[in-house]
């Protein structure tokens, strides 16, 4: 989570197109940012734990079935949640001065309110893990794959939730935030481009 809190900084500034010096602004980041970071990542540690012991007692829980499945099922929801709310904790730490409760009620609100679009976010944000958990039982592919993964499969996850993140804040939030730019870093169509479609 520090260098997180770093990361999603610099990410936010390339994002919005401003100046980056990636040293300076990453511990700058850092600096500003670590307390939500060290908090949300307890959060989503919590979270993550609560789900592997819940699989993990499944088969040595001797309770009904259906009960099972039932808790399976809420820890599995309440994992799903934490993380559609992680992507936007994340990246309003670096974007709004706020006290962690109102990360937290702000994060929880755009989960629930966006989940079938923050599902999608997710998905596609786990989609470099998962081909290469796969693909790394090939022996050449593999570290390949891993090798670029992790060149660049962090740097996209984190680009990835700052731009879906900055989308939504530039919809649901900016207008109700004093001096706050919309817009920023993102392509805007001009009158003709849009009369062309």
């Amino acid at each position: 989570s520090i260098g997180l809190s770093g990361a999603f900084y610099v990410m936010r500034r390339f994002a919005w197109g401003e100046g980056v010096g990636v040293a300076s602004h990453f511990f700058h980041g850092i600096k500003a940012n670590v307390l939500p970071f060290l908090w949300s990542s307890l959060f989503i540690g919590v979270s993550f734990f609560l789900l592997m012991m819940n699989i993990t007692a499944y088969n040595q829980i001797q309770m009904h079935t259906a009960l099972k499945i039932i808790g399976l099922a809420i820890t599995i929801v309440q994992f799903l949640i934490v993380i559609c709310m992680a992507l936007f904790l994340t990246t309003q730490a670096v974007t709004y001065k706020l006290k962690f409760w109102g990360l937290i009620k702000n994060s929880f609100l755009f989960a629930i309110g966006l989940l079938p679009i923050n599902i999608v976010m997710i998905v596609l944000s786990a989609l470099p893990a998962v081909l290469l958990y796969f693909l790394v039982r090939v022996q050449f592919i593999g570290i390949f794959v891993l090798m670029l993964f992790l060149l660049v499969g962090v740097s996209y996850v984190i680009l990835l939730w700052t731009v879906y993140a900055h989308w939504v804040y530039d919809k649901f939030v900016n207008d109700r935030v004093e001096g706050a730019v919309k817009n920023r870093g993102m392509y805007k169509m001009t009158e003709e481009e849009k009369k062309a479609r």
